[in-house]
C-alpha cells in the first residue's frame, strides 16, 4: 500500500501494516537502521515510551521522528493522522519540543556571543593606556619641573650676586675706616691680598 502522509486525508487508519508505512514515513531502508537503538530513539523522541505503543511496531517507527525536520512536514495537516497515529498531536508537540531546545542552544551560542564581549571589556578596562597618559603626565611634569631651570637661575642668582659683590670696589673706599680701627689690623696682616687690594687704593 502506497501512503502519502504529506496529504492525510488519504493516510490509512490502520497503521499495523509495517511493511507500507516505512516506505511512506521516509525511506525505509534507512529507518531501520535508525531505529536500530530504540532506546536511543526514546531518548531522542523524549516520550518515546508512549510512542511505540500508539504507533504498535516500534521497530518500524523511523527515528526520523527523532530528527523532526521531516516529520513535521509530513504529519503537519494530518487531522486525520493523529486518529492513525493515535496521538501524533502530542508527537508533534514532543518533537515541537526539540525545537525549543535548538532555540535553547541557539541561545547558548548568542550567550557565548554575549560573553564573549571580552574583547569590547578588555578595550573598556585598558584605559590603562589613556590613564597612563592622564595619571602620569610624566611630559607635563618634566615641563613642570623644568621650571628647576628657572628656579635654578632665579634660587641661584650667582650671575647676580657677583653684580652684587662687585660692591667690593666700593668696599675699599669702606675700608677707609680701618685707621679707625686699629684693631682690624692684625688680621690684615694674616691676608697679604688685602694688602695689595689696599695699595690699589692709594686713598687708603
Amino acid at each position: 500500500m502506497y501512503i502519502d502522509l504529506a496529504h492525510a486525508e488519504s493516510v490509512p487508519t490502520d497503521l499495523d501494516h509495517a511493511d507500507s508505512v516505512p516506505t511512506d514515513l521516509a525511506h525505509a531502508e534507512s529507518v531501520p537502521t535508525d531505529v536500530a537503538h530504540a532506546e536511543s530513539a526514546s531518548t531522542d523522541l523524549d516520550y518515546a515510551e508512549s510512542v511505540p505503543t500508539d504507533l504498535d511496531h516500534a521497530e518500524s517507527v523511523p527515528t526520523d521522528l527523532a530528527h523532526a525536520e521531516s516529520v513535521p512536514t509530513d504529519v503537519a495537516h494530518a487531522e486525520s493522522a493523529s486518529t492513525d497515529l493515535d496521538h501524533a498531536e502530542s508527537v508533534p508537540a514532543d518533537l515541537d519540543y526539540a525545537e525549543s531546545v535548538l532555540e535553547d542552544l541557539d541561545y547558548a551560542e548568542s550567550a557565548s556571543t554575549d560573553l564573549d564581549q571580552a574583547e569590547s571589556v578588555p578595550t573598556d578596562l585598558y584605559p590603562a593606556e589613556s590613564a597612563s597618559t592622564d595619571l602620569d603626565p610624566a611630559e607635563s611634569v618634566p615641563a613642570d619641573l623644568d621650571y628647576a631651570e628657572s628656579a635654578s637661575t632665579d634660587l641661584d642668582p650667582a650671575e647676580s650676586v657677583p653684580a652684587d659683590l662687585d660692591y667690593a670696589e666700593s668696599v675699599p673706599t669702606d675700608l677707609n675706616m680701618l685707621s679707625q680701627h686699629p684693631q682690624i689690623w692684625p688680621m690684615l696682616s694674616q691676608c697679604p691680598q688685602i694688602w695689595t687690594m689696599l695699595c690699589q687704593y692709594p686713598q687708603m
